[in-house]
């Protein structure tokens, strides 16, 4: 949540246009837009009971703040042309003053764009008087030392404020009775009243039953802003309401152009994959992808998969698996032996990291350089000895137990082609320990007691199952459809923590801690049998 409000602000206060094809000239594009209901009306949706539960959490607290200061930081510091590590600490608190409104409290926002010289935005934000006027305070002086020129009261579209400009940019500030609104752009203030005049139009109605709608046209943002790299990325359209005892969103892919993907009958690996599964994920279509690689290319295989496996188990902190099916399973791993693990071993001899070997007795690939984890390849047995099998910690047992085949059935949907299921707090004890290793080896000190690592640790055992999938609506589109109890999965929240608390590493030197102990695994490893747990695109 908190990253929503900083990208929020982050757009308000340093939004500009440059690269927009003179072919698109007068003709007006919503280039982002939401609306986001604010966390403190979450605590009124009984269904979001354990959403609100963790909002509420001291740990959810001390991430939010180490989220905001490392935002306000950064943004400080884009006033001044300075590194995040010299911003005005004035700048600092002006900034980090602001953000929890645009977490808290309920918020809509459009950018809009016609041509290379009239990118607009404009924010509302319902907050009561005396933080509208703190608003209007910090920003004014923002405006100052950003060197837009001296602030100045205005009336804007009709109500009170202020505004500056310099270099044909504008930005003002005004209220619209509950709203502050924070407007600017390319074009006079006095213009906006026509150019958002449904954005305001808006906030005068009552919102439906979506906490947070967002859309984001990514292929004009970066015509926009010249990043030709997003120039193939999807418009995304985002819906997320209270449902089932969670939340529940939807997002819609769509794509400037032909997929070129179909989806295909299912080929699961169900003899490598063995109980107690805490997490399981089938994707498909990606033959397109792999078929570039070089790498690939050389790896002598007779099929270039099209369908690629994982799954987790409870078994270890480290029971991670990954497949694909290539045809020759055995002669592949023998050939990433001969053709690619020379070229590997003169770097990772070259830093430290030991060899990666073949055992003497069989075809498979490992290696033994690193602590803790021992990842490895192999060819799979059985039915699905054309399979290839890699993980991070080769296990051996004498009695396993098959996954049970009401998972694998949840794959019989049309046009499915995404689908993952976890159980999100045993998933996360996994992922916590192999982040803290993925800092280790790049010569980096985890904090075990930092904010994200203790909020990992809090938030993990609150949360339950999650459900996603994807599946093809047309050549261009794909829909996501998301149940769970926060919006994230695990590997997402793990991501998300570390990526709000700036400092989550220590100093070179420091003792480096081991990885946090595995979470207590719930009793039910498996989905309901009902197909209802796993809903469908659409499915109410």
């Amino acid at each position: 949540m908190s990253k929503v409000g900083a990208w929020c602000l982050a757009v308000l206060l340093m939004a500009s246009a440059t690269g927009f094809s003179k072919g698109d000239e007068g003709k007006p594009q919503t280039l982002a837009e939401w609306h986001f209901t604010g966390t403190k009306s979450l605590e009124k949706i009984k269904e979001l009971a354990t959403l609100t539960e963790i909002l509420k959490m001291p740990e959810t607290e001390a991430l939010r703040q180490a989220g905001m200061d490392g935002f306000a930081n950064h943004a400080a510091a884009r006033f001044t042309k300075t590194k995040a590590t010299n911003a005005d600490p004035a700048l600092v608190e002006l900034v980090k003053q602001l953000l929890p409104d645009l977490i808290d409290s309920e918020s809509y926002f459009e950018m809009v764009a016609q041509g290379p010289d009239s990118a607009d935005w404009a924010l509302a934000v319902k907050v009561p008087e005396k933080r509208s006027a703190l608003w209007s305070t910090n920003l004014w002086q923002l405006a100052s030392k950003a060197n837009l020129g001296q602030p100045a009261s205005a009336k804007i579209n009709g109500a009170a404020g202020w505004m500056v400009g310099r270099e044909k940019y504008n930005m003002g500030v005004s209220q619209s009775k509950d709203w502050l609104l924070v407007e600017g752009g390319f074009s006079p203030l006095d213009a906006h009243g026509k150019i958002f005049s449904d954005f305001r139009k808006k906030l005068n109605k009552r919102a439906g039953k979506e906490l947070l709608t967002a859309d984001f046209n990514l292929p004009s943002l970066a015509q926009l802003w010249s990043a030709e790299k997003f120039n193939h990325a999807p418009r995304v359209q985002v819906m997320a309401s209270a449902r089932k005892g969670g939340l529940h969103s939807e997002t819609l892919l769509d794509y400037p152009s032909d997929l070129g993907i179909q989806p295909e009958k299912w080929n699961v690996p169900s003899d490598l994959i063995l109980d107690p599964l805490i997490g399981f994920t089938a994707i498909q279509c990606v033959r397109k992808e792999l078929e570039r690689s070089k790498w690939v290319q050389g790896l002598g295989l007779e099929k270039i998969p099209n369908q690629i496996f994982a799954w987790n188990r409870s078994s270890s902190p480290f029971a991670v698996w990954v497949a694909a099916d290539v045809g020759n399973g055995g002669s592949a791993v023998t050939n990433i032996y001969e053709k690619v693990v020379p070229q590997l071993n003169q770097k990772l001899e070259g830093a430290g990291l030991g060899r990666i070997l073949m055992h003497t007795n069989r075809t498979f690939v490992y290696w033994p350089g690193l602590p803790i984890i021992v990842p490895f390849i192999e060819p799979g047995k059985g039915k699905d000895s054309s399979f290839i099998v890699g993980g991070v910690f080769p296990m051996l047992e004498d009695k396993p137990k098959p996954a049970p085949k009401e998972l694998f059935e949840q794959l019989n949907q049309k046009n499915l082609v995404y689908y993952d299921w976890e159980i999100t707090e045993a998933r996360m004890g996994q992922y916590r320990p192999l982040w803290q290793l993925n800092y280790m080896l790049r010569n980096f000190v985890p904090i075990s007691t930092s904010p994200s690592e203790n909020w990992i640790a809090a938030v993990g055992p609150k949360l339950q199952n999650t459900v996603t999938q994807a599946t093809l609506e047309g050549p261009q589109r794909l829909k996501v459809v998301r149940q769970s109890q926060t919006g994230f999965s695990a590997l997402e929240l793990v991501l998300l923590a570390h990526l709000l608390d700036p400092n989550d590493i220590a100093a070179p030197g420091m003792a480096i801690p081991g990885p946090a102990p595995q979470g207590k695994r719930p009793a039910q490893a498996v989905p309901s049998r009902k197909p209802a747990s796993a809903p469908g695109p659409g499915q109410k």
